[in-house]
């Protein structure tokens, strides 16, 4: 299953309802329902062949970019942290008239 994407669609619910009980559902949810079927999955794939190679480049939800725990962590947090501006600020083209 596409964990991610199942996650940013329903973050994308969240979003356009704007209520903060719809996250409340969704953390239980992407933290005991999918948590425990990732661990489920992850542990039958790690008796299929290639298993070590996919774990060396992959985290449980998202792929190591540049082979490097750091730089993953940096793109991926300007990425969040991108997004938030932009949603916080009332859009793209908001943020965009603001920036320049």
């Amino acid at each position: 299953m596409n964990y991610v994407g199942e996650i940013m669609l329903y973050a994308s619910f969240g979003i356009i309802v704007q209520r903060w009980e719809v996250w409340d559902i969704y953390l239980y949810m992407w933290g005991i329902i999918f948590m425990i079927r990732m661990s489920i999955k992850d542990h039958s794939l790690s008796k299929k062949q290639g298993w070590q190679e996919y774990k060396d480049n992959t985290w449980m939800l998202l792929p190591k970019l540049c082979n490097s725990a750091l730089w993953s962590c940096t793109i991926y947090s300007v990425s969040l942290f991108g997004c938030y501006f932009t949603y916080s600020n009332g859009g793209m083209e908001k943020t965009l008239k603001l920036l320049f």
